[in-house]
């Protein structure tokens, strides 16, 4: 009886996994806009955790590349890309075209 309920919970647990990482795809598609677009500017820009170049290097993006803009703080950009968000030196990304510094 109780393996019966371990895989009930085993199932469950994949399930609510499942529905949060689909939900927070979801959530990424619906802010990502032309007027909230970065691109990259130089080859290996890192990806830190904190708005602060000690901090621990998640990934690093190449020219070209396009972030997400959440929120700027002193000379960082919070961004997102895919299931990645974090900090990039503001100096290594511009603004597309499109982008709206008035929302912003």
């Amino acid at each position: 009886m109780s393996e019966n309920r371990f895989k009930i919970l085993l199932i469950l647990a994949g399930v609510i996994f499942a529905a949060i990482w689909l939900g927070r795809m979801i959530r990424s598609v619906d802010t990502v806009t032309p007027e909230n677009i970065l691109i990259v500017e130089y080859n290996n820009t890192g990806l830190y955790s904190d708005p602060d170049s000690s901090s621990y290097k998640l990934i690093t993006f190449n020219k070209g590349d396009k972030l997400v803009w959440i929120k700027e703080e002193n000379n960082w950009i919070n961004v997102q890309q895919g299931s990645f968000s974090g900090w990039v030196p503001s100096k290594k990304v511009k603004k597309s075209a499109r982008f709206k510094d008035d929302e912003k």
